[in-house]
């Protein structure tokens, strides 16, 4: 199940039964029934060539489209969003999801935007997911904004090592949810009454997948390698498929260990963006200041003619 938000008119969509359409501006409303039925491009016009791009937003860890309230609250209301989710009970890697599941969500993006242009916004862990989908080249990538993505293990080598050497996290630690004090300290920035809360909803999410499907993608962060994508310059580049980088400040899981200076060390061409205060679930907990960062983004990739893999 997805979530397609366009104002001013706001919609359920599923990627097996689209169901009704919305769309984000009159301009929108001019595409024609036969280009949503047999999915081809939609022209650009002069009236449409500057419209920011759609956005599909991956989920963390959890794969689900449950954690999006707060950011899709805090989005420009003319922004096309889709909620894109993962299913909650296959063993699907890093580039399955990429080559397998993503591409239903961009096709519906396609579907809802003038120029069928959009971009991803990864969280965490899809950020894997996000550069194996780059990796295929699809028609309609404007731009990848990792949000304290990784391209491998995150992680110190002994850790990863001693992690790997027991086959991974083990599955009952799924299982078991620890105090919501302890999510909010560690993925939310502190232990205040609405990171709490906010903890809750993530635990609320994460229970509705299969632990196994869970300590899978958890074993898939120590082992999946995105590097060869986020250093193919051929394909993410100023004048290619562009990248953002969106670091929380106070993250500490990822952001700020050397791995993401490594990452940052590698390619000084593309773009970086440090927002105080948030930490690793980002668009959650400071969904204002992430907002601001996507929406801006979107603004520099709104010309066709200067960012590869338009429509």
């Amino acid at each position: 199940m997805a979530f397609v938000t366009c104002a001013p008119l706001r919609c359920r969509a599923s990627t097996s039964n689209p169901g009704p359409r919305c769309f984000h501006s009159p301009r929108l409303r001019r595409l024609s029934a036969r280009t949503l039925a047999d999915r081809r491009p939609v022209m650009v016009s002069q009236t449409t060539a500057d419209v920011p791009p759609a956005v599909v937003l991956l989920p963390g860890m959890d794969g689900t489209a449950l954690l999006a309230r707060q950011f899709r609250a805090a989005l420009d209301p003319t922004t096309c969003l889709v909620e894109a989710a993962y299913p909650p009970d296959e063993l699907l890697d890093t580039v399955e999801l990429g080559k397998r599941v993503v591409p239903a969500f961009a096709a519906t993006a396609r579907e809802m935007h003038p120029t069928g242009r959009y971009v991803l916004v990864a969280q965490s862990f899809s950020g894997h997911v996000a550069l194996q989908y780059a990796a295929t080249r699809p028609p309609g990538l404007a731009g990848i904004v990792l949000v304290n993505g990784f391209t491998s293990t995150p992680l110190p080598p002994l850790a990863t090592a001693t992690l790997l050497a027991a086959a991974g996290p083990p599955e009952w630690l799924f299982r078991a949810q620890p105090p919501p004090e302890i999510v909010a300290r560690a993925l939310l920035g502190g232990g205040s009454a609405a990171a709490v809360e906010l903890a809750r909803e993530v635990q609320a999410a994460v229970e509705t997948v299969s632990p196994a499907v869970l300590r899978h993608r958890a074993r898939l962060c120590l082992t999946a390698d995105s590097a060869a994508v986020w250093g193919d310059r051929t394909l993410l580049s100023p004048q290619g498929v562009r990248a953002l980088y969106l670091a929380g400040a106070t993250d500490a899981v990822v952001a700020n260990t050397a791995h993401a200076a490594e990452m940052r060390a590698a390619r000084r061409d593309l773009g970086w963006a440090r927002v105080p205060g948030a930490p690793h679930l980002a668009l959650q907990a400071a969904p204002a200041a992430t907002a601001r960062v996507v929406e801006a983004f979107l603004t520099s990739v709104a010309s066709p003619a200067a960012v590869g893999g338009a429509a």
